[in-house]
């Protein structure tokens, strides 16, 4: 993933790009997003290091699939969600790369959160992200 590209909104920025945010946001029924390699952080989640880690996935698959394959696959999500399905569960202990998109960004921040089992599923590129959105007192 080239980390060089990626573009995180979260508000805060020139007044054409907050109103590309707040329409984004809009039509993502005010959940992060990401578009490619732009990042778009809720005003909930514009701080949260979990959420940013997972919607960072999302810019590598972007960029390792192709927009239009990822956006095929953000649609599908957002289809299983319409029949009652939810794209972000899944069974540990399969290979990472055999699990749907939104599968993997939810493994990967799940592992950020803490999570143990997810961190077992992770490839080892991805296990120094064991814990790091816990917060420390």
């Amino acid at each position: 993933m080239d980390c060089n590209k990626i573009d995180v909104r979260r508000g805060g920025d020139d007044p054409v790009t907050n109103l590309i945010r707040k329409a984004v946001l809009y039509f993502s029924g005010n959940r992060s997003v990401t578009l490619g390699n732009a990042i778009y952080l809720s005003n909930a989640q514009a701080n949260d290091l979990a959420t940013l880690i997972h919607e960072a996935v999302h810019v590598g698959q972007a960029q390792g699939v192709g927009l239009r394959r990822f956006l095929d696959a953000g649609l599908g999500a957002r289809e299983q969600e319409l029949v009652g399905l939810d794209p972000y569960a899944y069974v540990p202990g399969k290979e990472f790369n055999t699990y749907q998109l939104e599968q993997q960004a939810q493994i990967t921040e799940d592992c950020a959160k803490g999570v143990s089992f997810a961190c077992e599923t992770l490839p080892s590129y991805l296990q120094s992200l064991r814990g790091r959105a816990v917060s420390r007192p």
